[in-house]
């Protein structure tokens, strides 16, 4: 659920996180919604916007480093 994960980021953003990281990786798995390309791309906007929004680089690397789904989301 991506509120969990921008609750989190928002706490370790909160804590000075993007001060002492060079990036953030992220694994954007979203159950049967995986194959919704639009919203990985939601999700990647909106964690850009928390980035900036606690003082962060509008360029801070993100790093989608691991995507997956089941066959059977793709199928009928």
């Amino acid at each position: 659920d991506w509120n969990v994960t921008a609750a989190w980021f928002n706490e370790c953003f909160s804590q000075g996180l993007l001060t002492m990281v060079d990036g953030i990786g992220v694994h954007l798995y979203g159950g049967n919604s995986n194959k919704y390309t639009e919203r990985m791309a939601g999700e990647l906007a909106d964690l850009r916007k928390r980035i900036v929004s606690y003082g962060g680089s509008a360029t801070f690397p993100i790093l989608n480093t691991e995507v997956g789904s089941q066959p059977s989301e793709y199928s009928g």
